[in-house]
């Protein structure tokens, strides 16, 4: 076993590949060598590089579009298709949508036609941001009626 007053100090890759040959190391040690070696010179090199005087990039914040969460409603009596009415959603505006008559989930409106409302799915997180197309009577104002008039497929 090696400690490190043990390991000699080259230079260069291929003295410390030279070295390894003469140790009996398991498999792969010469590729962990060379990947470590090459992330030495990548270190050195930022190491060496001035110093920019422009601003740090950071990473933008996560902003959280909409602070609702789905809605779980009890006792929604759902409305035939042939009875629904329509409300009317600019885009940008906050509406919710039911897949099964009982969750209702938060959407905000994308863009409106005279038959559609495109909407971008906010809650539950593993879906927030996918984009949908829905019939304009299957989006309401608040969760009961998005329960009541539940997406038909």
């Amino acid at each position: 076993m090696l400690r490190n007053s043990d390991c000699p100090l080259y230079e260069n890759l291929e003295k410390y590949q030279v070295y390894l040959l003469t140790l009996t190391l398991p498999m792969g040690a010469s590729g962990a060598l060379q990947r470590a070696w090459k992330s030495y010179q990548a270190y050195r090199r930022r190491s060496k590089a001035p110093k920019s005087d422009k601003a740090r990039v950071t990473k933008p914040e996560v902003t959280i579009r909409d602070p609702r969460s789905v809605v779980v409603v009890k006792g929604a009596t759902p409305i035939h298709s042939n009875i629904r009415t329509t409300e009317k959603f600019n885009p940008g505006d906050q509406a919710w949508i039911s897949w099964d008559g009982r969750k209702a989930t938060p959407v905000t409106v994308l863009k409106a036609d005279d038959r559609n409302y495109s909407l971008r799915i906010e809650r539950p997180l593993r879906k927030s941001g996918s984009v949908h197309s829905l019939f304009l009577d299957e989006v309401r104002s608040t969760p009961e009626l998005a329960c009541a008039n539940c997406v038909t497929f």
